[in-house]
């Protein structure tokens, strides 16, 4: 009797294992994804058909308007790409503001012009228009109100707009230079500036 139970019991513990042994086995299978290649996006925008991020403008020998619009002095047309893989967020600023007064003459001097280290052209030289045309849109106004100095653009920005991979944008910048009674301290003055051109990522 007692022979038995032991090889019942016996028994039991063989199959409580192999029981316990089957509760850890599951079926498994492993995949390996090869040929994995992570490439970093570019943003690279292109003025005119050269790569600078910077525009110096000399502007000289200009007259005075009687009023906008008939202004004097319309500045080119800029033609920017963004030759990257990214969309951008293109934006131009102002810097570098520089007054030349080139000498002062008599009408100069009899309109109160007391400065012979600085020009006032950049004083009285407005910005009155910016506008932009982004891919096929339509031309749309960045900025046309208060007038501005070129004195005051210093140090401004102007956002213009999402720029995406491949797509191309005109700006158009137009300035007018007023007929007030002391306009003739600007006479010979010259103004130059930076046009900075910026496109950066769109979070």
């Amino acid at each position: 009797m007692t022979k038995r139970i032991l090889i019942s019991l016996a028994i039991i513990g063989a199959v409580s294992a192999i029981v316990v042994g089957a509760t850890t086995a599951y079926f498994s299978d492993t995949e390996t994804a090869s040929g994995n290649t992570f490439t970093a996006g570019t943003l690279n925008l292109q003025v005119g058909n050269d790569d600078p991020y910077t525009e110096h403008i000399t502007i000289d020998n200009i007259t005075p308007s009687p009023g906008f619009p008939d202004w004097v002095w319309v500045g080119p047309v800029y033609t920017v790409k963004n030759i990257g893989t990214l969309p951008g967020k293109l934006s131009i600023e102002f810097r570098n503001v520089v007054n030349e007064e080139n000498g002062r003459r008599e009408p100069e001097i009899e309109a109160g012009d007391e400065s012979e280290d600085s020009g006032e052209l950049g004083k009285h030289l407005k910005l009155v228009n910016v506008t932009a045309k982004i891919g096929t849109g339509k031309w749309t106004p960045i900025y046309t109100w208060p007038y501005l100095s070129v004195n005051d653009t210093d140090g401004r920005t102007f956002d213009i707009g999402i720029l995406e991979a491949g797509e191309t944008a005109k700006l158009d910048l137009d300035w007018w230079l007023s007929d007030d009674p002391n306009i003739n301290v600007v006479q010979s003055d010259s103004v130059e500036f930076d046009i900075i051109f910026k496109l950066e990522q769109v979070h």
